[in-house]
């Protein structure tokens, strides 16, 4: 499973926001076997493109800077909150709240699902094909919390992806 984790961050970044969570709660083997895989991924980029591959990570930082109008950082802005202010309510619950899971996780409930829709809350960079990163999780894990926060998201977003 660590393995998998490991290969599922060259399809997209977002499986990083669910490791430590999953390393807390796992064996130590789970998280030796990502780290291996981690480390086959960076040699093989590093084999294939050099060190260009690291600048695969300045889209991340340029989006992390911009927002969208669905954003709830954004949403406090229209609010009259400043721009820094809204970020650092969103990002320092985030941080509180991930704290708060990775709790759980070391007790043995991993919440992926609702980390990943409490992330979202809290993102400046909103986009309604960003749900099907939670409803899976969603309908997979018993966590009645999480399915009602994601078919909120998805409620929420629906007009951003739905011209109405």
């Amino acid at each position: 499973a660590g393995l998998a984790w490991s290969l599922a961050v060259l399809v997209k970044w977002v499986p990083l926001l669910f490791v430590p969570l999953l390393a807390l709660a796992g064996p130590r083997r789970w998280l030796a076997w990502f780290a291996a895989g981690a480390a086959g991924v960076a040699v093989a980029a590093t084999w294939r493109y050099g060190g260009h591959w690291l600048s695969a990570f300045g889209p991340l930082a340029a989006n992390a800077a911009q927002e969208t109008s669905y954003a709830i950082p954004h949403r406090l802005q229209e609010l009259g909150l400043p721009r820094a202010l809204a970020l650092a309510l969103c990002l320092g619950g985030f941080g509180i709240a991930y704290v708060l899971l990775a709790r759980q996780a070391r007790a043995g409930r991993v919440r992926l699902a609702l980390t990943g829709c409490l992330f979202l809350l809290a993102t400046p960079w909103l986009a309604a094909w960003y749900t099907a990163w939670v409803v899976p999780l969603a309908a997979a894990e018993e966590d009645r919390a999480a399915r009602l926060l994601a078919f909120a998201l998805c409620v929420y977003l629906a007009p951003q992806a739905v011209p109405t």
